[in-house]
């Protein structure tokens, strides 16, 4: 039903006493009578506010003394209000000019009337300005709409409520074709296959988007039926107007040259990462042959201040093989779990130093800190060097005891303690000792940005806190 016959329509034989009695109070149709020269004979206050006009103003002009003309941008309409002479119904759309110059749509429907025996023109004059203006908006809102719809590269559709795609815009309409029976098959990851499929699998499927959708797009793959494969994602919004489902918007797009280049990538990556591993572990060998070498060396002298000095590079060199031994069996090849390697770097020594369980007691406190390679194995060497120092001289002709590591993140800063109760340093500053093991332990604790603190009041502890070295190029 068009906009007039929404309106009120009148016999073609009405009485003008009926039109008085019904229209002269209407307060949204101007009604106006004139006879066939013009002359007005009655209206109601409707048309004084649409032409601008008092009543004695209007009483006293002719209704063609009313400025009125055709509006440019309505096509295929007469004069308004031309007198009808027919006597047929006349609807017509035109603009009036009010009093103060302002355009004035309207639209009119013109009836001949009977007065007295006489026929005069009755005219139901509607103003239509606002109706126009929302009209033009309207139409500009569905241009841009329409435009922004298929000038999008991604993929957009409308459903009905029950998940039939009513409009799909040029994207898809190009990749797809508008007939979706060349889809051999559609699957969606979590969904499992969904095409073909009944309204109930696709009502479950519709659901199940709208709640991933929520979170992040769902992705699938469709299968053609040349078996030419194409892989996507999608997002599912339901429409609500006034409470009401009306359907559902689809948004998505074709990742079929991502995916193959996402392959790609992974194949690359599982390749180096197999490279990486295949280093760490012949470093790891080449260590451990190394600190064979020198246990076979062990045996061949006497002196017992170069077997302890081939132990301890012995230790020294295990106690890196441990970390490169942990990269590579480790799902993340740039980072350690330093609390396990500690704890077994430190069992190590408690056995090469022949350590019993019941002369030593091991208490330690470390938290669940990954480590990168550039800090591991610093750290590593540093505990090295000082448990191995507990152990040789806290602890003299089988003394019992305690030895405490304790290693807390707090924030970004990374705290190292090591404490035993044994019979402590000589009173001298230590730090500036010129042995090798200080010296190592001075040049780590250097390369870790900090400084190494010794508390000789209850046993001897030795502090460091250093932050998570970043990796530096070579050169």
């Amino acid at each position: 039903m068009d906009y007039w016959e929404e309106q009120e329509t009148l016999s073609k034989d009405i009485k003008y006493e009926f039109f008085i009695d019904n229209t002269s109070k209407d307060d949204f149709v101007a009604t106006v009578l004139y006879d066939f020269t013009g002359e007005i004979i009655d209206f109601n206050q409707k048309i004084c506010e649409i032409t601008g006009y008092s009543k004695k103003e209007l009483l006293q002009m002719n209704i063609f003394t009313i400025k009125h003309d055709i509006n440019p941008k309505i096509e295929h309409i007469p004069v308004m209000l031309q007198s009808s002479r027919e006597k047929t119904l006349r609807n017509h759309l035109g603009c009036l000019t009010h009093k103060d110059g302002k355009k004035i749509f309207v639209g009119a429907k013109n009836y001949l009337v009977e007065s007295k025996g006489q026929k005069i023109n009755l005219s139901l004059i509607f103003d239509i300005t606002d109706y126009l203006k929302k009209e033009k908006e309207l139409k500009e809102s569905e241009v841009k709409y329409k435009t922004l719809f298929n000038s999008n590269p991604a993929y957009s559709v409308f459903l009905n409520p029950d998940g039939d795609i009513l409009e799909m815009n040029k994207a898809v309409k190009k990749d797809l074709g508008t007939n979706l029976s060349q889809i051999k098959q559609m699957s969606m990851e979590g969904l499992g296959i969904i095409y073909p499929q009944s309204p109930k699998t696709k009502k479950k499927m519709i659901n199940q988007i709208i709640k991933n959708s929520e979170k992040e797009p769902i992705l699938g793959r469709l299968i053609y039926q040349n078996n030419e494969i194409h892989y996507y994602y999608c997002y599912l919004l339901p429409l609500i107007v006034d409470q009401n489902l009306i359907g559902y918007q689809g948004i998505g797009r074709d990742i079929t040259a991502l995916k193959k280049i996402e392959n790609e990538l992974k194949a690359s990556l599982q390749e180096k990462e197999l490279l990486v591993r295949e280093i760490h572990h012949r470093v790891k060998n080449n260590m451990q042959i190394m600190s064979s070498l020198l246990n076979l060396a062990t045996h061949h002298v006497k002196e017992e201040e170069t077997i302890t000095i081939l132990k301890e590079s012995q230790n020294r060199i295990k106690s890196m093989s441990m970390i490169h031994e942990n990269l590579y069996q480790s799902k993340n090849l740039t980072h350690i779990h330093i609390h396990d390697y500690i704890l077994r770097l430190v069992n190590d020594l408690f056995y090469t130093y022949n350590i019993q369980k019941d002369q030593i007691d091991l208490v330690t406190e470390i938290d669940d800190i990954k480590l990168n390679l550039e800090t591991a194995i610093p750290c590593g060497l540093i505990i090295c060097e000082l448990i191995t120092n507990s152990l040789k001289y806290a602890f003299p002709q089988g003394q019992k005891g305690k030895v405490e590591i304790t290693l807390k993140i707090i924030e970004d800063t990374i705290h190292l303690t090591i404490i035993d109760n044994g019979i402590g340093l000589p009173n001298k500053d230590y730090l500036d000792n010129d042995t090798l093991g200080f010296q190592i332990v001075h040049s780590l604790t250097n390369q870790l940005d900090s400084k190494l603190e010794l508390d000789l009041s209850q046993g001897t502890q030795f502090k460091i806190s250093f932050k998570e070295l970043k990796y530096k190029k070579r050169t």
